[in-house]
């Protein structure tokens, strides 16, 4: 019973909607009734609120194989201004210093030099091979090489305009930076100047490993019959097992061992070991470096693992 000032006295009991709706006098049910459905409210306006900035930013695009890709706007945002950045760069006073920069790619020749570096350290036995002697034959063995991966890259620039204005519309060519006629030129030079030192080294497991090189450069780019295997993902796979797993492994490995270094030719256990590794790494190499350029080469009728099976299944 509950007894008002200046009123009669009146039973809760007599009015049970005051016990079960919203206006339940017990703490405990208005916190068990009024809040969660406030929060519930709250929540869901949130998500959709979510949703609907999330539809602003990214748009669905779906491809031929059915799959639905996310393009987001920031990613767009950066790339143009990636693009850009390279414009200005080339429109530059050092422009024709940046698109030289790029056409040779340096990113290659990092990895190309590395390669020859720790492969020439193979046969080194003991500290006292680490002479000066030593490393001068690294270098004039480095340097015909990363001429020839200049056109190697040179090349494959050449043939592959039309695929670089869509996947890699930054490269100078591309871009008009840099005339077909200056990029001749530059892999000419770079030619004679790499035949030029390999032949005057004296040493025929160097100009092996150089020529190997310009092989791997030609077979892979050059469109004639029975080349360009890049059209091919099975060629292109066996064509990087070998420049990575004999060319520029097995030739590099006894230029170090009997011309540098002036030991008998011996196969060792970290050769074969090196060779077969390598090997792996450039069918990896072959199989995720198309990745990125599924567009254009589809454009242009170019067969990759990424075209084939989808980015999602070679990834």
């Amino acid at each position: 019973m509950l007894r008002l000032a200046g009123t009669s006295s009146f039973s809760v009991r007599a009015y049970p909607h005051y016990e079960r709706g919203w206006m339940s006098w017990e703490p405990k049910s208005l916190r068990s009734s009024i809040i969660p459905n406030f929060r519930g409210k709250v929540n869901h306006r949130y998500t959709i609120e979510k949703k609907w900035h999330a539809t602003q930013r990214t748009s669905a695009l779906i491809n031929k194989e059915g799959n639905v890709e996310k393009q987001s706007y920031k990613k767009d945002r950066l790339q143009h201004d990636y693009s850009s950045k390279h414009e200005d760069a080339y429109n530059g006073s050092l422009g024709k210093l940046y698109a030289f920069y790029r056409f040779i790619r340096p990113y290659a020749a990092i990895g190309v030099a590395l390669l020859v570096a720790s492969i020439s350290c193979l046969p080194v036995e003991t500290i006292a091979d680490l002479s000066p002697t030593f490393f001068i034959g690294v270098l004039k063995a480095l340097i015909p090489t990363l001429l020839a991966q200049i056109f190697v890259v040179g090349v494959n620039q050449l043939y592959d305009i039309e695929i670089d204005k869509a996947n890699k519309k930054q490269l100078p060519i591309a871009t008009g930076a840099m005339s077909i006629g200056t990029a001749k030129a530059i892999v000419w030079i770079v030619t004679l100047l790499s035949l030029s030192i390999g032949v005057m080294s004296q040493s025929p497991a160097l100009l092996c490993g150089i020529l190997a090189c310009f092989t791997y450069g030609i077979v892979y780019s050059v469109d004639l019959p029975f080349l360009r295997w890049k059209r091919d993902p099975i060629l292109t796979a066996a064509l990087f097992a070998f420049w990575r797993g004999v060319g520029s492994t097995i030739a590099y490995f006894i230029h170090s061992q009997k011309y540098i270094l002036g030991k008998p030719i011996t196969v060792t256990k970290s050769l074969i070991f090196a060779s077969i590794v390598m090997s792996l790494h450039g069918i990896a190499m072959a199989i995720f470096k198309d990745i990125p350029d599924v567009d254009g080469d589809n454009e242009c009728g170019i067969i990759t693992f990424s075209t084939k099976l989808g980015k999602e299944r070679v990834k």
